[in-house]
């Protein structure tokens, strides 16, 4: 089984908060490569362009902010919706938010495409977890 993800996708507004991940998630040697995207439409231009050209790779492992302007993570996930059977099998979306609002967290758990949400920061145990769940094929 390998120890790391080839690329991972951090999508959040905030970039005190990229910063503080972007740190988290290099240090716990959690992905080769790790793209930081301040909003959620360029994210979503670049799976779209990864899914139509096999030289291009997509994420394993997306994180995604809910509050974010332009694009919030419920817009992201209905365009996400549209790529091919075969990008979205090949992703887990995780949930980062500051919100404490109940009804983010039952939307993402309904939301087939999200594997599970979080609160901020990420936190070594978090990506411990993804890591041995996702790279288990538990999830």
């Amino acid at each position: 089984m390998k120890s790391k993800f080839d690329l991972v996708f951090l999508i959040d507004d905030d970039i005190d908060d990229l910063f503080i991940h972007t740190r988290r998630i290099n240090k716990f040697n959690f992905a080769e490569r790790l793209f930081t995207f301040t909003n959620a439409e360029e994210a979503l231009g670049h799976l779209k362009k990864a899914d139509s050209n096999t030289e291009l790779s997509l994420p394993e492992i997306i994180f995604l902010d809910i509050n974010m302007p332009r694009m919030n993570a419920w817009r992201f996930l209905e365009e996400f919706d549209k790529l091919t059977e075969k990008a979205k099998n090949a992703i887990s979306i995780f949930i980062l938010t500051s919100s404490s609002d109940i009804s983010d967290e039952n939307r993402a758990y309904y939301n087939k495409n999200v594997k599970s949400f979080y609160s901020k920061p990420i936190t070594n145990e978090m990506l411990y977890n993804i890591r041995h769940y996702v790279l288990s094929d538990i999830f």
